[in-house]
């Protein structure tokens, strides 16, 4: 590719004063007149800049001399030169060390065009073999291609090796776990063929420490891989029933299992480990009582697993992981290495971004395990990595790709003691998992309970699985876990299942919990949030429908004048409510319990409930209105949220002659039943 290259593309890199302009100032590359002719005789870099902005061929008079796209390398520090050579003025570097990426070496390459009012821009990581002259000046390295390559499998066993001898932080689980049942990945022959196996296992004597006395023999657990993956499918062509339990328990059909199984066998006996947990042939998906059974070990097992193998990458089990990725278009140019020193090359690869929403990233039941798996082999979409509670996103090599956390905080190891922190971390959580796919809608609350029942002892309170919620976050929380708002925003990736096949019943939470709603969700409160209500269960939570009494300021919707209503914001519930008519107008609830204001709100009906306020700048609650199934006809349902933000001049905020808002009046306040 190199003999193809312009003579512009060439110097780039390939000369002292490409190499000084990229880092010191910016590197001008062809005009506007000279891309186009450069790309039709045969240059592939220039191709590719053509490519993202086409030129004209008649450009107009003046244009054609303007230079077209400029580079340079990632925010370089200062070098020894202000100014770049120009040639023949200045002997160029006689030693590697004096090379100006010896100082800042380049990882990141950036162009720009302007084009008028428009501008582009395009970004290429520059990366270089490990065994190349170039490998001293650049420290990326291409991305491994082969995920089930000795080389991945090598870097694999440093991982889990390294976690366990220096993480202690990584290894809180009980060493006495072991699910009900799991794969026995034999070695691969036909007198140790893979099979399922039940407990009791024999297990392994190792030295414990004790305060009594030196270290005694004890028993614990043999180790155990457990898999989190993506189904993408109702049906795996393959999988545990009632009928083939006992013929799995002799030897399990190799080649009719899923391509992501056979892959996962393969790789817990690469990495030296005899068992797997696996969903689909680790609980009999036909028996209900072994389902309920698993399901309330799922915390256990993905707690307490050697590691888990997690199929970030692939959107179905028919898929596989390990196969060989197809290598990334690259651009390959001479990079100057010093005088009388051969040039070495340099790859330029367009920069890949991780998709955030695809295989185990788009499925609610993966982000439970994902979570409470401590340790963590990650098959993305480019290579395999590393994940654990004290280091994140290690790769095989020093890779191009670069990883976001999402933005999520690992699950806690020590008790919260913050007021809130336990609620602002939940609704965290919450914000992430119900942005994701689930196939039935019953499952709303079952597959975030491992989380909950996790997080029962560091934040000192007690889970309520039917409501998705913490009993002491919604009493003492200041309300902060009942200001959600339905987020359509945040549209849900695109389910793998016709939803049509889902006939079961969405759960039957009361109208405050986010588990009321199909949306996804998002938090109008944070910690700089002040409680202003009231709240106490009307009844415990965990024997009855879930009703609050709430003491609180409250105003009708009929009342607000058009000024108040310029800083309101009315977020309506997804419908979920059984309503039937609106006592005063008799219009129909059926399409959408929130009506009338604005094609929203039914202002005969609906009143404000106040929860909070920030900063005395915005104030926030919730939509109520009375609820129609009540025969005392005094519980309220929640329909909606509201948010105001109050506009004040400098003026008012110096002398302090701030208009009365309806809430600052100390009459209003009300107590009822919210259900």
């Amino acid at each position: 590719m190199a003999s193809k290259l312009c003579q512009v593309c060439q110097r780039m890199f390939g000369s002292p004063e490409g190499c000084h302009r990229l880092g010191a100032h910016m590197y001008q590359h062809h005009k506007f007149g000279q891309l186009n002719a450069s790309a039709d005789a045969g240059c592939p870099f220039c191709k590719s800049l053509a490519k993202i902005h086409e030129i004209p061929r008649n450009l107009p008079a003046g244009k054609a001399d303007l230079v077209a796209w400029t580079f340079r390398i990632d925010k370089p520090k200062a070098t020894t030169t202000t100014n770049p050579p120009r040639p023949g003025t200045q002997a160029p570097p006689a030693k590697l060390s004096d090379h100006p990426f010896e100082k800042h070496k380049p990882r990141r390459l950036t162009g720009q065009i302007i084009d008028g009012s428009e501008t582009k821009a395009v970004e290429f990581q520059i990366v270089a073999p490990a065994n190349a002259p170039a490998s001293r000046l650049i420290p990326q390295r291409p991305r491994l291609l082969e995920g089930g390559g000795d080389e991945a499998f090598q870097a694999a066993s440093s991982w889990i090796k390294n976690c366990v001898q220096n993480h202690k932080s990584c290894h809180s689980g009980d060493p006495n776990f072991f699910p009900k049942r799991v794969i026995y990945v034999g070695d691969g022959t036909p007198s140790d063929p893979v099979r399922l196996l039940e407990k009791p296992l024999p297990v392994a004597k190792s030295a414990v420490s004790s305060k009594s006395g030196p270290a005694s023999s004890a028993a614990r657990a043999p180790k155990f891989v457990a898999l989190s993956y993506s189904w993408g499918k109702l049906v795996q062509t393959y999988q545990t029933s009632n009928e083939n339990v006992e013929a799995g328990k002799k030897q399990l059909p190799i080649n009719k299992l899923e391509k992501t199984i056979q892959d996962a066998i393969q790789a817990t006996r690469r990495l030296g480990f005899k068992y797997l947990w696996a969903d689909s042939l680790c609980i009999i998906q036909n028996n209900e009582i072994d389902m309920k059974i698993a399901l309330g070990s799922i915390k256990n097992i993905y707690e307490n697993a050697a590691f888990t193998i997690v199929v970030e990458g692939k959107d179905c089990v028919s898929d596989g992981f390990l196969e060989t990725k197809a290598s990334p278009k690259t651009y390959s140019l001479p990079l100057y290495l010093g005088d009388k020193v051969p040039k070495g090359t340099v790859n330029l690869v367009a920069r890949h971004h991780n998709p955030t929403r695809i295989g185990t990233k788009s499925r609610a039941w993966c982000f439970e395990e994902f979570l409470l798996a401590p340790k963590k082999i990650i098959y993305g979409v480019h290579e395999p990595r590393w994940t654990c509670r004290e280091r994140e996103n290690l790769t095989v090599r020093p890779t191009e790709i670069t990883y976001a956390n999402d933005g999520l905080p690992q699950l806690p190891v020590a008790p919260l003691k913050k007021p809130n922190e336990g609620a602002q971390l939940w609704s965290t959580y919450l914000m992430e998992y119900t942005s994701r796919h689930l196939t039935k809608r019953k499952d709303k609350g079952k597959a975030i309970a491992g989380i909950g029942q996790k997080l029962n002892s560091y934040v000192g309170d007690v889970y309520v699985p039917e409501m998705g919620v913490f009993k002491k976050q919604v009493t003492e929380g200041a309300g902060l876990i009942l200001l959600w708002a339905s987020d359509p925003s945040r549209k849900l990736p695109k389910p793998l299942v016709d939803p049509g096949v889902d006939k079961s019943t969405p759960p039957n939470a009361p109208s405050w919990s986010w588990m009321a709603t199909a949306a996804p969700v998002r938090f109008l409160a944070d910690k700089a949030t002040e409680g202003k209500a009231a709240i106490a269960w009307a009844a415990d939570p965990s024997k009855g429908p879930g009703i609050l009494q709430i003491k609180a300021k409250t105003r009708e919707l009929k009342t607000l004048t058009k000024k108040d209503w310029q800083h309101i914001k009315i977020n309506p519930d997804v419908p979920h409510l059984p309503l039937t008519k609106c006592a005063n107008c008799q219009q129909s609830f059926a399409a959408d319990p929130v009506k009338h204001y604005r094609g929203r709100v039914c202002v005969a009906e609906a009143s404000l409930l106040l929860l909070g306020d920030h900063k005395w700048a915005k104030w926030v609650g919730l939509v109520i209105v009375p609820d129609m199934t009540d025969p005392t006809k005094r519980r309220w349902v929640r329909v909606g949220s509201f948010e105001e933000r109050i506009v004040r001049t400098q003026k008012e905020q110096i002398t302090k002659k701030e208009a009365v808002h309806p809430f600052d009046a100390k009459d209003g306040e009300k107590v009822i039943l919210l259900g």
